[in-house]
């Protein structure tokens, strides 16, 4: 990958020299090529010879001096000190004052916003966007991914839920939310509503219609949600007891899942899907508009997937054929080169995501939503790989620098 060319304006010499000097000392080494001033009529007259530059990171002050002289593909970060809401501003803003490697993070993130081509997250029929993600064995890293790319979707401006249907839903330590049960969890009231209006629908017709409007109105997704502000995304509170998501039936499924496209209130839905065959999942698979199906670099892991898609082609040729369109298969924790091919013919891998050494022994979740590399290339998938289309295309299918 080509070095992003950053420019960082600064009045203040000292932040300019730790700056620098992270640059240097750091992975983005690599990456990124930077070049610094501490003057505006310094910069002003640099970018008038140069006009072409990747990234412009500056204070207020130096804004003014390359409002007419940059070229219209230049993208340009303003550095303020708090202020992130500030309305009419005409600049992406990004915190100055935050740990380097965060602050490289966001402006990373900025520019590949600005830069990528955007998503194909047009609704359909006026309804947001589905996208599962799932795999055929646990603990792969799924969630992770999700999570990563709520963020990078919310970075754009996308309107995301992030809905966990897993058994056990292990968002909770991201969110920093204690699965609850009963009436006192917003999801598990949620799903009585939704069992509710099935029984009615088998009721006589006459009472049909009175408790469907009910139900309508006591099912509104956007009375039930939290919201994170580090994914920038909403979400259902996890529910303690297993047995309540075990009780899910296909109904269930497509009921939860078209409601939550229909509300309005999102431009796209990620479900969190477990590795195994009960009928939500399955349901949910078959009802997204796109899939992405993580799997890993080890045998057990191709073997169990093409064992998984014989199965699903057996039972079903038509059904299968039409998953196999709008899945992309993605490995995970990749290490630079595959050990392991995929079994089948019908397993094209789509694009590879980065194994990441410090995350090996992770106290703080929160660590698992800045690694810059990683973001790097869930932005690529997000920008590519959650459009309908075949499962061996898209700019991301590469291999990549780790």
């Amino acid at each position: 990958m080509d070095r992003i060319q950053m420019i960082l304006a600064s009045a203040d010499k000292y932040y300019i020299e730790l700056f620098m000097r992270y640059v240097e000392t750091s992975e983005y080494a690599h990456k990124v090529t930077v070049k610094s001033f501490s003057q505006p009529d310094t910069l002003r007259h640099y970018i008038q010879l140069q006009p072409y530059f990747d990234l412009l990171a500056a204070e207020t002050p130096f804004l003014d001096s390359v409002s007419n002289g940059h070229h219209s593909g230049n993208v340009i970060v303003e550095l303020v000190e708090n202020d992130l809401e500030r309305p009419g501003g005409k600049w992406t803003a990004v915190k100055k004052y935050q740990p380097l490697n965060v602050l490289l993070s966001s402006l990373i993130s900025a520019y590949a916003t600005e830069r990528v081509q955007a998503l194909s997250l047009a609704k359909i029929q006026g309804k947001a966007r589905i996208v599962a993600f799932y795999s055929a064995v646990g603990g792969i890293g799924k969630t992770t991914v999700a999570l990563n790319a709520a963020k990078q979707l919310g970075l754009r401006g996308e309107r995301v839920f992030y809905l966990n249907l897993e058994t056990l839903n292990s968002s909770g330590i991201f969110f920093g939310a204690t699965p609850t049960s009963g009436q006192s969890n917003k999801f598990a009231q949620l799903l009585y509503y939704m069992k509710a209006g099935h029984a009615a629908a088998k009721s006589g017709a006459e009472q049909n219609h009175a408790k469907e409007q009910t139900l309508e109105t006591a099912f509104t997704p956007l009375k039930y949600k939290s919201h994170d502000t580090a994914t920038k995304a909403d979400y259902f509170e996890p529910i303690d007891h297993a047995d309540e998501m075990m009780q899910m039936t296909k109904a269930d499924t497509l009921t939860l899942l078209d409601l939550m496209a229909d509300c309005g209130g999102y431009d796209v839905i990620l479900v969190d899907l477990e590795s195994s065959l009960h009928e939500r999942n399955v349901t949910a698979l078959s009802r997204s508009d796109s899939i992405i199906w993580l799997t890993q670099d080890d045998v057990s892991s191709m073997h169990k997937t093409d064992i998984w898609l014989r199965q699903m082609k057996n039972a079903n040729r038509e059904e299968y054929a039409a998953m196999l369109r709008k899945t992309r298969f993605v490995v995970n924790r990749y290490m630079g080169k595959m050990t392991n091919r995929p079994a089948g013919s019908d397993m094209q891998i789509y694009g590879y995501l980065p194994y990441v050494p410090s995350w090996k022994q992770v106290n703080r979740t929160e660590l698992l939503l800045l690694s810059p590399v990683f973001q790097t290339e869930v932005l690529k998938l997000c920008m590519g790989g959650m459009g309908a289309g075949s499962g061996t295309g898209g700019g991301m299918r590469r291999d990549i620098a780790t």
